[in-house]
């Protein structure tokens, strides 16, 4: 994601990882958020940020971000509330719809009238139009994939429960490959 900001031209990068270091030099600031919280790091304070992609926290996020979010800004969540969502009835679906989609309504309202920030849910699969933009970006070598160092795991039974441990864990450093060809 970081890769293709700086592809599009944006002027700052901010990034978490846990240790900070995993963002390597693909962003301006890089925040270890185990030992500073994001939401209070000066560089942030003294000039908000414009745009806000949150792909780990959710609705906790969200509510932190008044002081770095411009007021013009926007929020892209890829996170809505929790980032592991398990419902097990259909009206567990509306109890978790609801409150994102009143934030997403209200916000729109707000930041129309130029009160605050715009918050957006981003749910489900990319349009073709994008992906084919994005391979585009990738073949002429704009962006590089990050790997965890830990994979590829074997196409094995414990090979892929360690691989969905890892992933679940939110401790990766990258993707998390399992290997389907022995050959590659």
């Amino acid at each position: 994601l970081t890769q293709l900001a700086r592809h599009a031209g944006a002027a700052f990068i901010a990034g978490t990882a846990r240790g900070g270091h995993a963002l390597g030099n693909e962003v301006d600031l890089a925040i270890d958020y185990t030992a500073r919280d994001w939401a209070q790091a000066e560089e942030l304070l003294r000039e908000p940020v414009d745009v806000v992609v949150d792909c780990a926290e959710g609705e906790k996020a969200w509510a932190r971000s008044g002081a770095v979010l411009s007021r013009r800004g926007h929020w892209h969540a890829v996170v809505a509330r929790d980032w592991h969502i398990v419902m097990h009835q259909w009206w567990q679906v509306a109890v978790w719809f609801v409150p994102v989609l009143w934030r997403v309504l209200a916000t729109k309202v707000s930041h129309w009238c130029g009160w605050g920030p715009s918050y957006s849910m981003h749910v489900g699969a990319p349009r073709g139009d994008s992906l084919a933009r994005l391979l585009a970006i990738a073949e002429a070598g704009g962006v590089q994939a990050v790997v965890d160092g830990r994979g590829p795991f074997p196409l094995t039974t414990d090979g892929v429960r360690a691989a969905f441990a890892l992933h679940e864990s939110r401790r990766a450093h990258g993707k998390v490959v399992v290997q389907v060809r022995g050959d590659e």
